[in-house]
């Protein structure tokens, strides 16, 4: 029943916000809400004929955070049919305003849509750039080995942000990958998809990759996006990397990162 409510919840005309159910006691019966509310979205390239992303069916994370208010979170990952690569993110959560929202963020380095029904709900521009990651060794020749050289470049990186703009908050690496993705002979032939988090709250998130260089080399290269609006720095071996400034709470539907109310539940 909740995913048939989420269903025509999201079906819904643009800007349109609906009442969810009452809150639930039972983590189960939000989960179903929580999937049903994201199961509709068509999300793909806007150029070429590539599939849509793929929908995880579970989602790769799931949090509460007393810091701000959250009672329950959920991360849904969509990802390319070919590669396994994730494309785009939402993160579902219940704020203390009884809003429930969608925050997505794009992991893609092209333009991306996301359509429910054929109506246009978010056409960010790209949202990762990859950049070399400084004296990488060579991807090894096993999985077994290079998840090993990929825990170990996850770990040389560190992020920090202006949680609520109240000071610096250094950030923790969760300890597992929420993803590893790649397949050999593409452009993508190994990777991971690692979270810092304040607490149990993913702020940032770090991509890195077996990618091809200029010269068709693969080599590791890394990618950082955020999750949040307050402001965020990256670091690498202790020299900043990255850096996003404070952005209000974005309604811009092109925008990488991209927060929508979804559902408010009666009071």
């Amino acid at each position: 029943m909740a995913t048939t409510f989420a269903l025509t919840l999201i079906l819904a005309l643009p800007g349109q916000v609906l009442p969810a159910p009452p809150f639930q006691d039972d983590p189960a019966v939000r989960l179903a809400y929580m999937k049903g509310s994201v199961a509709p979205y068509h999300i793909h390239r806007t150029t070429g004929e590539s599939p849509a992303f793929r929908l995880r069916a579970e989602p790769v994370f799931r949090l509460d955070n007393p810091v701000s208010g959250v009672k329950d979170s959920v991360i849904f990952l969509w990802t390319d049919a070919e590669t396994g690569r994730p494309e785009a993110t939402i993160q579902m959560y219940r704020a203390p305003t009884g809003f429930w929202n969608h925050d997505w963020t794009s992991l893609s380095t092209s333009p991306i849509v996301a359509e429910v029904g054929g109506r246009e709900k978010w056409r960010p521009k790209p949202g990762v750039e990859f950049h070399l990651v400084p004296d990488a060794p060579a991807p090894a020749a096993t999985p077994s080995a290079r998840l090993r050289q990929l825990r170990t470049l996850a770990e040389e990186f560190t992020a920090t942000d202006d949680f609520l703009n109240a000071g610096w908050s250094q950030l923790r690496l969760l300890p597992k990958p929420w993803l590893r993705y790649g397949k050999a002979g593409s452009g993508v032939e190994d990777g991971a998809l690692f979270a810092f988090a304040i607490g149990t709250d993913p702020e940032v998130v770090l991509m890195i990759e077996s990618r091809p260089d200029p010269a068709g080399t693969f080599k590791w290269h890394y990618a950082l996006a955020p999750m949040t609006s307050f402001e965020v720095k990256a670091f690498w071996k202790g020299n900043e990397v990255w850096t996003l400034p404070w952005r209000k709470m974005s309604k811009d539907t092109t925008d990488p990162f991209y927060d929508m109310e979804y559902s408010l539940e009666p009071q």
